[in-house]
């Protein structure tokens, strides 16, 4: 409720100066008239009222808040200073406060930047976003990395491991003997290898 109150204390702020700044372009004449009469420059009348116009809008859609409520915060308080400086005269008096509570105004509007109907505050929430999902997406992928990684020394950990070769003792006197292979067997082979257990002779060709 505070944040949408703010908002709109801030349109109506800068709406007077909306105001103020497309009279003085649009009676250019009446403007510079009643510059002379403060003893200020009349050529400042279009650049003044610009100034107006563009830092009111700025004021009322939320963009730069804080620059440009800070801009016609000092704008105010110099024009009470150079232009509605006759402390002493009761018909002034009235006119120097409003422009003292214009500046307060703005000043709580500096204080209260971040309300709603903002663009900053918009900004400022697209900014969080995405920091947060860069802070996720980062995550996500130094865990990805880390599951990488750990497959990959697992990996290596079972290439490196050397597999154990059982060997047996082999008899000193067991011969190996290759031989055709016997006339009736249901598989064609080229060669049988068997162990011979009998002893064999000189004379013997098997």
């Amino acid at each position: 409720m505070s944040a949408f109150v703010a908002a709109i204390g801030r349109i109506l702020i800068a709406l007077l100066f909306i105001v103020s700044g497309a009279n003085k372009l649009m009676a250019p004449a009446t403007a510079a008239a009643g510059f002379a009469q403060t003893g200020m420059s009349q050529s400042l009348v279009v650049p003044v009222a610009i100034f107006e116009l563009v830092a009111g809008i700025c004021l009322a859609i939320g963009i730069v808040t804080g620059i440009s409520a800070t801009a016609l915060a000092v704008f105010t308080a110099m024009t009470i200073l150079l232009v509605h400086n006759q402390f002493s005269d009761p018909t002034q008096v009235p006119v120097i406060l409003s422009h003292v509570a214009l500046v307060g105004g703005l000043l709580m509007v500096i204080a209260h930047k971040l309300s709603l109907w903002q663009y900053d505050r918009m900004r400022l929430s697209r900014e969080r976003d995405r920091a947060r999902l860069d802070s996720e997406t980062a995550r996500h992928d130094a865990e990805l990395r880390a599951a990488r990684a750990e497959s990959r020394a697992d990996i290596a950990e079972r290439q490196s491991a050397q597999p154990v070769v059982v060997t047996e003792p082999v008899e000193a006197h067991t011969k190996v003997v290759t031989a055709p292979a016997p006339a009736g067997m249901a598989v064609p082979v080229d060669s049988l290898t068997y162990e011979d257990p009998r002893p064999r002779r000189w004379y013997q060709v098997w």
